[in-house]
């Protein structure tokens, strides 16, 4: 309750702008709310009350951790059994041939290691977790005073914090080594070799205003700044270059019409348009002769934060604007025709009494049976399942062609069959799509070379298979069937070669270390996601578990002050990580760089954007409403 706020100054401290009034009374505002809410949250309680709270959720946080300590035991003792080993298990399996438990020294296996290596060179170092870390620092030889560690990394690129990616461990050598000639020494690097300095300019004009040490870990200062490396010719036009913001707006959309059209399709409408008047006609550089070309659709890509809900419709919709687009589906690779064929004809080889999949494959390249034959088939064997009515007709139907033709995709079953007990998985399958004709089938069909890189995923994910202690078809049909039951897709096979002539769609992370002439970053109006903060339990490395106290008999619950702290870190933290992906997003442009989004009130975002700026005019801004 010590927070007082001065009173606001008369009308003619702000000469002649009653906007400029507006602006400070709104950011007085939101700075008075965000200290109340930090009252309530926070300081609603007396000391004792907190430690009250604290000490009862003490057995809920002890009875957590013996249950996650269990489940780790049963669920290692398992693996054990099948002789499997997870990433993380690799991982500290290093960790206890290299470190002692109890002391935390290098064991004489890592002594071994320390003596092989003269120098040990670390890459991407602002992603290391913990684990690798400790690894390292065991094989080195730090412990004989000897520094052999080299790391090279830039920590406004960390961006792996789902991965447990600790930029703490970065940003203290940064802090503690020295730029002169010492024992542990830092060299920056300050230029890019890769960009235009229009898209450094951008980049470091946002950037100043929103990266501090407390929000993505370091303060971004004319020493973090990006200064142009590259040596790229001047456009005809002087403004060519420019870095260009496109926004759509859905309000009029909500207010008038009544079609819906949703803020993914009109986004992908705003860069399809914008994709159809620079191919062909605008230029970059080329990278082969450095002379001006004109822009293909393999110089595009559009990077995305989440490819779920954004990727395919982005596709299908520069697709339909006759722009040739490509994405790897995260998802869909069980949904593909060609995989669910192929499955549905493993089932049957399993057991051919399952009505549902055995249909599917008389209908599909392999059977080639059509629905009036299939009808013929049922008609005279109305009583009993679809299979047995097949057999039937085999054996005494009416239509001598069709008999045969069912007498000849019963002989292939038979033959498959057969081959079951004795097989590799991954041999059977390719024996099935060669003897079908099915592999050369889809071969042919639209997107060929896509099916075709599926067909040979599922043969490399069943040799997989076999290498564990599982075998077989039945098991391998039913750990197919589960991974589908909980949602585990293996994301289509890419194809996609670097010299096919197509936009590419993908996700930020997946863009890390990769450049392209001109990106558009997109779906930049889409809302954070804040799971770890709104979890039932917060959890922290440094910090604990921070859970409800429930009162049984009251039948109440509420969040612990450790709690509240703990969600409050976590959103930090995932925020100060959106902001790096930003980072590495608008730094994959070499010449070109658009940021697209779209806003519900978009007037109101603008002057909101344009009032806080300052006197700095935002940059050029292409605006469309649907």
């Amino acid at each position: 309750g010590k927070c007082k706020f001065a009173t606001l100054g008369r009308a003619k401290d702000y000469i002649g702008s009653p906007e400029k009034q507006e602006q400070v009374k709104t950011e007085r505002k939101k700075l008075k709310d965000g200290i109340g809410k930090l009252k309530s949250d926070c300081f609603a309680l007396t000391f004792q009350e907190i430690l009250e709270q604290l000490i009862l959720v003490q057995p809920s946080a002890e009875a957590l951790a013996e249950v996650t300590e269990r489940f780790i035991d049963a669920f290692t003792e398992r693996k054990q059994d099948k002789n499997l080993v997870d990433f993380s298990d690799l991982e500290h399996f290093a960790l206890e041939i290299l470190v002692e438990e109890e002391t935390g020294k290098p064991t004489e296996t890592a002594k071994e290691f320390q003596n092989a290596y003269e120098e040990i060179m670390i890459d991407e170092y602002q992603d290391s977790n913990y684990v690798q870390e400790t690894i390292l620092r065991a094989i080195s030889r730090e412990v004989v005073g000897q520094n052999n560690l080299f790391m090279v990394g830039d920590v406004k690129q960390s961006i792996y914090r789902f991965r447990l990616a600790r930029p703490e461990l970065f940003m203290e050598k940064f802090d503690t080594y020295e730029t002169t000639d010492a024992p542990c020494q830092r060299i920056d690097l300050h230029k890019n070799f890769r960009s235009r300095d229009t898209v450094l300019t951008f980049t470091n004009d946002i950037f100043y205003q929103i990266m501090k040490r407390n929000l993505g870990g370091v303060d971004y200062t004319d020493e973090a700044a990006l200064y142009c490396g590259a040596d790229y010719p001047a456009g005809e036009k002087e403004d060519a270059f420019d870095s260009e913001i496109l926004l759509t707006t859905t309000q009029e959309l909500e207010e008038g019409t009544k079609q819906q059209i949703s803020k993914q399709e009109l986004e992908a409408k705003l860069i399809a348009d914008r994709i159809r008047k620079m191919v062909g006609k605008e230029e970059v550089v080329d990278e082969e002769t450095g002379e001006f070309r004109k822009v293909r659709y393999g110089d595009i890509v559009i990077l995305l934060r989440s490819l779920s809900e954004w990727a395919d419709l982005f596709a299908e919709v520069l697709n339909a604007n006759g722009i040739p687009a490509h994405t790897v589906s995260r998802t869909g690779y069980f949904s593909t025709l060609e995989i669910r064929t192929v499955l549905n004809y493993l089932r049957i080889l399993d057991n051919p009494r399952q009505d549902i999949p055995f249909t599917a494959v008389l209908t599909s390249p392999i059977g080639t049976f059509a629905t009036e034959e299939l009808a013929k088939i049922r008609t005279e064997n109305p009583e009993v399942s679809y299979y047995e009515a097949c057999r039937a007709y085999e054996n005494a139907g009416s239509d001598e062609i069709l008999r045969e033709k069912l007498q000849k995709f019963f002989k292939v079953l038979e033959h498959f069959r057969s081959c079951v007990p004795y097989m590799p998985m991954h041999e059977l399958l390719w024996k099935i799509y060669e003897e079908t004709g099915y592999f050369d089938y889809v071969c042919a069909m639209p997107a060929g070379s896509q099916r075709k890189a599926n067909l040979e995923m599922l043969a490399e994910k069943a040799a997989a298979y076999e290498s564990t202690s599982y075998r077989g078809l039945f098991n391998f049909v039913r750990y197919i069937e589960n991974l589908q039951k909980y949602e585990v897709d293996f994301g289509e096979a890419s194809t996609i070669g670097e010299e096919e002539n197509t936009v590419r769609i993908m996700s930020i992370h997946k863009s890390k270390g990769l450049e392209f002439p001109i990106v558009f970053v997109a779906g930049l109006g889409k809302a954070f996601n804040r799971q770890d903060a709104r979890s039932t339990i917060a959890i922290h490395q440094n910090y604990g578990v921070g859970c409800d106290v429930v009162d049984p008999l009251l039948r109440t619950k509420a969040p612990t002050i450790l709690k509240k702290a703990i969600q409050q870190i976590l959103l930090t933290e995932s925020l100060g990580e959106e902001l790096r992906v930003l980072y590495v997003a608008v730094t994959r442009a070499k010449e070109k760089l658009y940021l697209s989004g779209s806003l519900k009130k978009m007037e109101d975002t603008l002057s909101k954007w344009s009032g806080g700026a300052g006197k700095k005019q935002l940059p050029y801004l292409e605006i469309k409403n649907a």
